[in-house]
């Protein structure tokens, strides 16, 4: 059940008063108690907070914090309470009623009033020494007040959190200044950031942005000069795992037009997961570009379409005689990615025989593990020795204990002496991974001749006798 708000003023003045005399968590325990109370509580706590001692107003603070975390739309009613108490409180909880403003503030689908003063407190947060997560807040706000003398600010600190992009914190901080670095620059000051070179997107800034504004302008592109290839590949790769990836296609599109291959391979990558359409169509460009590299990360692309798509697509570069055995081949794997059987079947008939092969393992690695296994087997006898080593990486990827005596009855059915060289190689290999009690148990049920064959593949290593359990 849940509780009524308390309207006893007097009674929530008093408990305020009293939490002079408390500290630490005893001090948390009486300020929850009192936000429990709901009504004027919160009122009272922020009108009270500079009485208190720095300590005390720092832990009511934190708590109001973490109360508009996880309930913003509670605290709608008290955005002007809470910008008084960033005047009156302490400098210390400055951060911390920031923080609740901003969450309070994303809650809501109207525009709020706020003091212009918040900019300055929220830019001594932005370059203080705060966690990401606070800056972040403080980006949140500089937005909303459409600050665009931040951006600078907000660009190095982004450059800074791109050295830690795997850091959840970091990609989260890069986020939220990527839609501000949006909303206040537009799509051209997004397109600086991936080609601080280009021509098109200076003149276009210059344009957007009124001539009192040439100062700011200065300022940006002075911070944007530090955005080099490798900062720009980290970027991309940030579009290419956001939830919101659409807002970012500018960049993408800038990415493609880019001098350096591996910005425009990063670019590839990233189409795919912005618009399928307006991908296959880009991605289709990008497989006449001059680079190796990037015709190779775009059939990649393409494996990430349904086949319906692209499959027939993959297959026609896969048995294209005048392109790279590195690309051809990509092309299988992009089609084992859809799992596309029916494609990688057509394949197995390629002139090439690298290709050939390789669609049979690829083949085989989308079928039961038993059915793949013994379809390999069976193939085995149509290749030559050479051909015969490519699969066996695809043999070891479905194999297991059991599968020993299938390959020990393979190799005694060889006749010919270099595939039997050959598979003792393979041999040698599969004991290696399946070593333990598993493959001692398979050993054991070969016959004494065939246990010392393969116990001599295998010098190094000390039978294991099995446990018996009675």
């Amino acid at each position: 059940m849940q509780s009524q708000p308390n309207t006893d003023l007097r009674k929530i003045k008093q408990q305020v008063k009293n939490l002079s005399r408390f500290e630490g968590k005893k001090l948390k325990r009486k300020i929850c108690d009192i936000i429990d109370l709901k009504g004027f509580s919160i009122s009272v706590l922020l009108f009270k907070l500079p009485s208190f001692s720095r300590e005390t107003q720092l832990e009511i603070v934190k708590c109001i914090e973490d109360l508009f975390f996880f309930h913003p739309r509670r605290g709608l009613k008290l955005l002007k309470r809470l910008c008084t108490a960033i005047k009156k409180s302490d400098s210390s909880c400055r951060v911390h009623l920031l923080c609740a403003i901003a969450d309070i503030l994303a809650s809501s689908s109207k525009t709020q009033e706020l003091p212009p003063e918040l900019v300055i407190d929220a830019m001594i947060v932005l370059n203080g020494e705060k966690d990401l997560m606070r800056k972040g807040k403080a980006v949140e706000i500089l937005s909303q007040f459409e600050y665009r003398s931040a951006i600078p600010d907000m660009l190095e600190k982004m450059i800074e959190a791109l050295s830690n992009i795997d850091a959840y914190e970091n990609f989260k901080f890069v986020e939220i200044v990527m839609f501000a670095i949006k909303r206040l620059g537009g799509d051209t000051l997004l397109r600086l950031v991936i080609n601080p070179s280009s021509n098109s997107a200076q003149t276009r800034l210059r344009l957007d942005w009124k001539e009192k504004e040439a100062e700011e302008i200065k300022a940006i592109m002075k911070v944007i000069a530090k955005f080099d290839s490798g900062l720009s590949q980290v970027l991309l790769k940030f579009v290419e795992l956001s939830e919101f990836a659409f807002p970012f296609l500018s960049m993408v599109q800038e990415g493609l037009l880019s001098e350096d291959k591996w910005v425009r391979q990063a670019a590839v990558s990233a189409l795919g997961t912005i618009d399928q359409d307006f991908a296959i169509e880009q991605i289709a460009k990008m497989l006449k570009d001059e680079s190796a590299e990037v015709r190779l990360m775009a059939v990649t692309g393409l494996g990430n379409f349904p086949p319906g798509q692209t499959g027939e697509q993959l297959k026609t570069i896969a048995f294209a005689e005048q392109e790279t055995i590195e690309i051809r081949l990509n092309a299988l794997y992009a089609l084992f990615s859809q799992k596309n059987s029916s494609a990688l079947d057509a394949l197995v008939q390629s002139p090439t025989r690298l290709v050939s092969v390789n669609a049979l393992g690829l083949k085989a690695l989308l079928m039961e593990k038993i059915d793949g296994l013994k379809f390999l087997l069976e193939k085995m006898d149509e290749l030559n020795s050479d051909m015969l080593t490519h699969l066996f990486h695809y043999l070891l990827e479905i194999s297991n204990p059991e599968s020993l005596i299938m390959f020990v009855n393979k190799h005694s059915s060889m006749r010919d002496g270099d595939k039997r060289e050959a598979f003792i190689d393979f041999l040698k290999a599969f004991l290696e991974k399946q070593a333990g009690p598993n493959l001692e148990t398979e050993i054991m049920k070969l016959t004494p001749a065939e246990r010392s064959a393969i116990r001599s593949l295998i010098p190094s290593v000390e039978p294991t006798v099995p446990v018996t359990i009675n």
